[in-house]
């Protein structure tokens, strides 16, 4: 995930100094000098401009650096979460039989970056086992695993805390990187939605409905 910043501060920082700079050194060069007076009178304009510009300097690098630490952080959060996903999706078509090589090739790459500590090897293994077998093994390896239609999955839903908590401190992030974050947080919703009406429906089902 690229992460732009808002530099506009900065520029505006250093277009100030710069034109501060080049006022004196036009009086220096005009004056051929400064007087006592006139010194004492720069030296309070630039202790002046100093205390004033300190607290935009000091605000707008701690924000940086706070907005930076979040990112770092975020990449581990999704990072987790797309694990996650990817295992769901395997359990899924496993329990509908739709095991083929192009959805076993797409989770493969799904689950190979992933470093956490909730890593599951026998997923990694079974993956890599399943595809060294032929298009027809896997059908009936699919057909084989395929689970009676009484048998329904034990679905969870999904968060991204951080991304919840953090997200009004991201504004500085570039707007299509902010765009994906806002379309994940709706997305998950989503997901959660169709969990509880997945849960809802079951319930009723159970019951005798």
């Amino acid at each position: 995930m690229n992460v732009f910043l808002d530099t506009s501060p900065f520029n505006k920082l250093d277009s100030l100094v710069q034109d501060s700079s080049r006022q004196a050194i036009d009086t220096l060069l005009v004056n051929g000098g400064l007087d006592d007076t006139t010194e004492k009178v720069v030296f309070v304009l630039l202790g002046w401009l100093l205390g004033l510009l300190s607290p935009l300097i000091v605000d707008t690098i701690r924000k940086r650096i706070e907005v930076s630490e979040i990112c770092t952080a975020l990449r581990e959060e999704l990072s987790e979460l797309r694990y996650q996903l990817a295992l769901l999706v395997y359990l899924i078509d496993n329990h509908f039989g739709k095991f083929d090589r192009s959805n076993l090739e797409w989770f493969k790459s799904a689950i190979q970056s992933y470093k956490g500590v909730h890593e599951v090897e026998i997923f990694r293994s079974a993956v890599e086992k399943f595809l060294k077998l032929s298009d027809e093994q896997l059908t009936t390896l699919a057909a084989d695993g395929k689970a009676p239609p009484e048998k329904t999955l034990s679905l969870k839903k999904y968060s991204v805390p951080l991304v919840d908590a953090k997200i009004t401190s991201l504004y500085s992030l570039d707007p299509k990187t902010l765009g994906h974050l806002l379309e994940l947080k709706r997305s998950i919703s989503l997901l959660n939605e169709e969990t509880d009406l997945s849960r809802y429906f079951y319930g009723l089902l159970t019951i005798g409905w």
